[in-house]
């Protein structure tokens, strides 16, 4: 038994206790579900999956739980994350299955990363605070606290796991060189760093997604940055101008069929890059340029044709590339807020829902 099953059984008879002397009360409150949907068939059928893990006769739920992000332990296609905006991190080692809760009223949680070469060893953002545990989420230590700002994401070096990046709300980029303990600022960008990824293919490439001026590229281990955005560009009268609202972040991901292939979702839409940004094309899309809003956006990792993204009110899948797109059926009317794909299966989609801001 390895070390990671040894901690979970303990976990597991703690969780047991727990809940037979009380209800965990996330069940759902609204007429609407939150929490966690999936899908076995590419989207014709869905199912809620937000049941935690007990060994008692209590059963308790997340489903009123509004989920910040979904991602899955790059070492085990059976472990997932989400997080939360109140009810802490939840994560499951079967698939949605079941799921266990951490991290309970620390604040939002930003994001998580885990360690490509060690899945006990495990960082979250939560709120202004970078927590980390090395023992599968079991514990958790305080490594780096910012004030005032938010902690927005996270990444590890594939390569060299003590090399961790952080993107902030006031525009730094921060690194630690020794698994998340020091820290210095790496770059300083003038707006947001919502997203950071590292090419798994090549770490000296990293992507930093920024609030409202697109994406910038590193080489080079983030010695020097561009703009990989400034060169969508379309034709308006004979002359060649950036179209309105591509540096408008929303969302990015990359094609790891590929070496250094991204889809970015802006508020003009979604444009496709193969050769790591120097060139781009846009995805025709069923709504009109700068109509929706993008929030969650996958590609299926083993059928780089198989591309999904939601708006506020509809969930779309082209099986093309982006040259067709269909509307899939929903059984809630939430915003879907993260998707992520089973790279096991690609008939295998996970939701993660918000409530619509009115």
């Amino acid at each position: 038994m390895n070390y990671r099953k040894i901690i979970n059984v303990f976990l597991i008879l703690s969780l047991g206790i727990t809940l037979s002397a009380c209800s965990l009360n996330l069940s759902m409150k609204k007429s609407q579900p939150l929490g966690i949907f999936v899908s076995y068939d590419k989207g014709s059928k869905w199912v809620s999956k937000t049941e935690l893990l007990n060994i008692g006769e209590t059963r308790a739920f997340f489903n009123s739980s509004q989920i910040t992000f979904l991602k899955l332990d790059p070492n085990d296609s059976k472990t997932i994350y989400a997080g939360t905006l109140e009810h802490g991190l939840f994560y499951s080692l079967d698939k949605g299955d079941s799921w266990q809760r951490t991290l309970i009223s620390k604040g939002v949680i930003n994001d998580v990363a885990i360690d490509p070469k060690d899945s006990c060893t495990i960082y979250a953002l939560v709120s202004n605070v970078l927590y980390k545990s090395t023992d599968c989420a079991r514990k958790w230590k305080d490594t780096y606290t910012e004030s005032g700002k938010s902690l927005k994401t996270i990444d590890i070096d594939p390569f060299n796991t003590q090399m961790v990046y952080i993107g902030i709300s006031d525009g730094r980029l921060l690194r630690s060189s020794d698994g998340g303990y020091q820290w210095s600022v790496l770059k300083s960008f003038d707006s947001s760093v919502n997203q950071v990824l590292i090419n798994p293919k090549d770490s000296k490439k990293i992507y930093i997604g920024l609030k409202s001026n697109g994406i910038y590229k590193s080489d080079d281990n983030g010695g020097n940055w561009r703009d990989i955005t400034e060169s969508i560009k379309e034709v308006e009268k004979d002359v060649e101008v950036m179209p309105r609202g591509v540096k408008s972040f929303r969302a990015m991901t990359l094609d790891s069929s590929k070496e250094d292939s991204i889809i970015y979702a802006s508020q003009y839409g979604l444009f496709i890059s193969d050769n790591g940004g120097n060139s781009w094309r846009a995805l025709k899309l069923l709504s009109k340029s700068n109509a929706v809003d993008i929030y969650g956006l996958a590609i299926n990792p083993n059928n780089s044709q198989e591309i999904y993204y939601s708006t506020l009110n509809a969930f779309y899948r082209s099986i093309d590339g982006g040259k067709e797109w269909i509307s899939v059926k929903f059984p809630s009317q939430n915003l879907i807020y993260s998707i992520l794909i089973d790279k096991d299966s690609g008939s295998n989609i996970f939701t993660g829902l918000r409530e619509i801001k009115k």
